[in-house]
């Protein structure tokens, strides 16, 4: 009969050396040694990062949203003075050149105000679209 603590030496550097054997095949990418669980928390990681990406670009088209609208709102208000004084008894006492130049400088600003009400109405639909995607994910 063989001594027991002879077969539990040779069990106990079976299981070292399987170790070993383990341990060297991950360090040189033979194998995955990571867990499972280790792969989920890098994936959850990694979405994470995707997700505040997606808030950090969020906040900057707010910003970018608040620039827009307060670019057109003093532009509206320079239009309106300009159609004022077009009205006005005294514009009518400037040369045609001025006149002329005044009154394609209104026609610009009008144009220039639908310009940035396009690109608030595009910029806001974008927005609307991450944020529901987020929404989305967030009920799943």
């Amino acid at each position: 009969m063989i001594n027991p603590a002879i077969i539990f030496t040779i069990i106990l550097v079976v299981f070292l050396l399987s170790c070993l054997i383990y341990l060297i095949l991950g360090l040189y990418g033979i194998i995955d040694i990571r867990s499972e669980f280790t792969k989920d928390v890098e994936k959850d990681i990694e979405t994470m990062l995707k997700d505040l990406a997606e808030e950090i670009k969020q906040m900057e088209n707010i910003d970018v949203i608040d620039r827009v609208k307060k670019e057109m709102n003093q532009l509206e208000i320079k239009k309106q003075k300009l159609s004022d004084f077009i009205a006005s008894e005294k514009f009518t006492t400037l040369s045609d050149k001025h006149q002329f130049l005044l009154k394609r400088q209104l026609e610009l600003q009008r144009a220039y105000v639908g310009i940035l009400y396009q690109r608030l109405q595009l910029m806001e639909d974008e927005c609307v679209s991450i944020l529901s995607k987020g929404l989305i994910k967030e009920q799943k």
